[in-house]
């Protein structure tokens, strides 16, 4: 009989312990972000300018090139990728 009212008291335990996180879920959605505040919100200058990489090589281990000789320009206001297949670590 005691088994069954440890596991009773064991989930009434993790219940008080999940209502309390949802509680505080509730009270983080709550608050207001800086996003909320038109007033805070500024605008960007315009952005001029570009980024050159010009016959860039990189390595994480000696003798093991992770770029070779890469070339490219990035003007202001564009985006840029840089992809490759999954697992060919381009974020390392």
């Amino acid at each position: 009989m005691a088994a069954p009212l440890i596991e009773i008291a064991a989930i009434r335990h993790a219940n008080y312990r999940a209502f309390a996180g949802l509680d505080r879920i509730r009270e983080i959605k709550r608050m207001t972000t800086e996003d909320d505040d038109e007033a805070a919100q500024g605008t960007l200058p315009e952005i001029e300018g570009e980024i050159a990489f010009e016959d860039v090589s990189f390595e994480y281990n000696e003798s093991v090139p992770v770029l070779k000789h890469v070339s490219f320009r990035a003007p202001a206001g564009s985006t840029t990728a840089l992809v490759g297949s999954s697992g060919s670590e381009k974020a390392h």
